[in-house]
């Protein structure tokens, strides 16, 4: 479970484009275009920086040719649907956090 708001922050300081979305399995969906080294540091940010609450059990990243598909960065609506495992994580309770 990792931040959206977290992810799009990020991702426009680094001056990336794409978008991300809650999958609706607990899982987050991260598409982004732009130079690699801005890419390369959005990961290490992803990675390194995420707010205290925010937890990855797995993180796949595949690397293509820029197709210069997108202008900005944006927050694209949820899925409401689990993914067909039936497995549905529900966020703790909490208030937001100033990284949230």
């Amino acid at each position: 479970m990792v931040s959206v708001p977290f992810v799009y922050r990020i991702a426009v300081k680094r001056a990336l484009t794409g978008y991300v979305f809650n999958q609706g399995d607990g899982s987050v969906k991260i598409v982004v275009e732009g130079e690699k080294k801005n890419i390369d540091d959005f990961l290490e940010a992803l990675k390194n920086d995420k707010p205290p609450i925010s937890k990855y059990t797995s993180m796949d990243v595949k690397f293509m040719n820029y197709r210069g598909e997108f202008s900005t960065f944006e927050i694209k609506k949820s899925k409401k649907k689990t993914k067909k495992s039936g497995i549905s994580y529900i966020p703790p309770d909490i208030a937001i956090c100033k990284e949230c």
